[in-house]
């Protein structure tokens, strides 16, 4: 089950109720608001895009979703330890530019299906990706700086 949200308005809330919901994507012109722990019973979604939205709360509220390979985040209010993606062993791209994110991206080191990570205009230190490259089984592409 999939819901593409072009013209949403309202509250985060209403969704939580989807049990089957494996994809949710609110596009930037979406005026949708929210706190992140109102996701964590979607426990079947595979992929998160609230790119630019007014959507706020804890990284942490969404580690629980182990089925999620896929999360934009980018230009959200979301905030909290880079270490909450770290359980959320499925996960293959990670759009997180322009948040209050912080932490070690060598948190991550055990991702093994990481493949893409964009951590743009955040207080994640990049000088670490040697050293993550290094301990990784696959090659990332981390979009640090551009």
């Amino acid at each position: 089950m999939e819901l593409d949200c072009t013209l949403v308005y309202g509250d985060l809330t209403s969704i939580s109720e989807m049990r089957n919901l494996e994809i949710l994507v609110l596009s930037e012109n979406a005026s949708i608001v929210g706190h992140l722990s109102s996701l964590s019973s979607l426990l079947k979604l595979q992929r998160l895009y609230l790119r630019n939205t007014s959507v706020q709360g804890d990284l942490e509220c969404i580690s629980m979703l182990e089925s999620l390979w896929m999360i934009d985040l980018h230009g959200t209010r979301v905030h909290g330890n880079l270490e909450s993606i770290a359980k959320l062993r499925n996960l293959q791209q990670a759009f997180l530019g322009n948040t209050e994110l912080e932490g070690s991206i060598l948190s991550l080191w055990a991702l093994e299906n990481m493949s893409l990570l964009q951590i743009k205009n955040t207080a994640i230190n990049p000088t670490d990706v040697e050293k993550l490259e290094f301990q990784s089984k696959h090659p990332w592409c981390i979009l640090a700086l551009e």
